[in-house]
């Protein structure tokens, strides 16, 4: 019987690790973990998880690049931000699913346009904070504690004046200074999911390059094409 094993690599500024797993389970889960949480909000209360619902959002309304069959899912710890994407446990779906998360650490897809939605979501999930058990619990245990003033969801009253120009710009100070990992527990062959991740970070660094050379937006497909990649 195969055993499970761990691969790890270093590529860029990325630390990628293929769990092999041998249950039969037909889904694979590929996470990206980034070291931004709420302790790095400083004076914006809220603003590391107002941009993991922008980031999840900007995949969510590109459909170019963000097929049905994913599921995506965030979440905003006090040191860290999870991306998480569940499909099944196909190497060019894994492939998808990592060009995904990349996208997110890359922030190339953030829109104005989405604030309003995300300020929306954020509110119903204050309402569901506000009424759970849970919360009070939470609450209880971490009162007369530095992170009082850092819970991970923010203060409702500080989302409205959180700027786009504010969101951007704490994507580039933390994000993209900081290295991340992407965790990937599937079935399938450990070369070959380990090509897609480095010709995923290949791609989406030199997408990025382009639009540093042009200063223009181009739509992802477009960019594609331009530099022969599709």
């Amino acid at each position: 019987m195969k055993q499970s094993c761990l691969h790890t690599d270093k590529y860029l500024d990325f630390n990628y690790m293929h769990y092999n797993k041998n249950d039969r389970v037909n889904d694979a889960m590929i996470t990206l973990a980034v070291k931004v949480g709420s302790v790095n909000d400083g004076d914006r209360k809220g603003i590391a998880h107002f941009l993991e619902h922008m980031l999840i959002l900007s995949l969510a309304n590109a459909s170019q690049i963000a097929p049905d069959q994913f599921r995506i899912k965030g979440t905003t710890d006090f040191d860290k931000t999870l991306y998480e994407i569940t499909c099944s446990d196909k190497a060019e779906d894994i492939g998808q699913a990592i060009k995904l998360l990349l996208e997110i650490h890359s922030g190339r897809l953030l829109k104005k346009r989405d604030m309003e939605e995300a300020r929306r979501d954020i509110d119903e999930e204050f309402d569901h904070f506000n009424d759970d058990s849970q919360s009070s619990l939470f609450r209880i245990l971490i009162d007369n504690s530095e992170f009082l003033n850092s819970i991970p969801i923010g203060f409702r009253d500080g989302l409205k004046d959180i700027s786009f120009q504010e969101l951007q710009a704490f994507h580039q100070r933390n994000y993209r200074k900081t290295n991340a990992h992407i965790l990937i527990v599937s079935r399938s062959d450990e070369e070959i999911i380990r090509q897609y991740f480095r010709y995923s970070v290949e791609t989406i660094s030199t997408i990025g390059q382009c639009q540093l050379v042009t200063g223009e937006e181009e739509d992802y497909v477009s960019l594609l094409q331009r530099i022969n990649i599709c």
